[in-house]
């Protein structure tokens, strides 16, 4: 049986729909294209489907388990986290962002942020690690990767932008001694197209031209 994963460069036609700005604007963007090349940059870097997404309360977790391509790894870790083993989900989500799955470094900072928070830790510290964590998901190239701080941030937190920079740069360096220690080229920077088109939909989206219809692409 084929991996989940191993369709993550599979050819197919592209199909184009069009959504509401307003809707776009109140999703996760980190898995919509709004361009050909787009789709091509979230296939390159291993983005799941919301279908591969919706499917992992459903599939064997043995076959994740053991194939060994980064998309593959990377759902094996996502799916450990909906089951509450976010320990056990780091080393895959790891091996999969090292090889440049660079959503499964930003679910991995996600997971990590929840799980320290609920343990207690100082929340100053988690929220600036969490915000480093995506300056170096932006920095890798996914300029959607901001989204993650709204998602999980408490209205009103200020970062401590010496902390922040601290965070990034050791974090940055993890990623290429993993990267090292795997045999494999450091992921990124890689920039996924249409940052500004992004910018523009997302202000689109949250005024009074809100149904506008914006073309979104994906791969049957």
């Amino acid at each position: 049986m084929e991996s989940i994963g191993a369709s993550s460069l599979a050819e197919g036609r592209i199909d184009s729909v069009q959504v509401p700005a307003s809707q776009l604007a109140a999703s996760d963007p980190r898995l919509v294209a709004l361009s050909k090349a787009e789709l091509a940059w979230l296939e390159k870097h291993y983005y799941p489907t919301q279908a591969e997404l919706d499917a992992l309360d459903r599939i064997d977790l043995k076959e994740l388990e053991r194939s060994a391509d980064p998309k593959s790894k990377m759902l094996y870790g996502i799916a450990l986290i909906r089951r509450g083993q976010v320990p056990g989900a780091m080393p895959a989500l790891k091996n999969a962002a090292t090889q440049g799955a660079f959503y499964a470094y930003e679910e991995a900072a996600a997971a990590e942020y929840a799980m320290l928070t609920k343990r207690g830790m100082d929340a100053q510290t988690v929220q600036d690690m969490l915000r480093a964590k995506v300056e170096v998901a932006k920095i890798l190239g996914d300029h959607r990767a901001e989204y993650l701080l709204g998602r999980n941030l408490p209205t009103g937190s200020v970062a401590n932008p010496a902390a922040v920079q601290q965070y990034t740069t050791e974090f940055l360096r993890q990623l290429g001694m993993n990267a090292q220690l795997m045999g494999v080229s450091a992921a990124g920077p890689d920039p996924r197209p249409n940052a500004d088109l992004w910018s523009d939909v997302t202000k689109l989206g949250n005024s009074d031209s809100a149904d506008e219809q914006i073309d979104v692409y994906s791969r049957r």
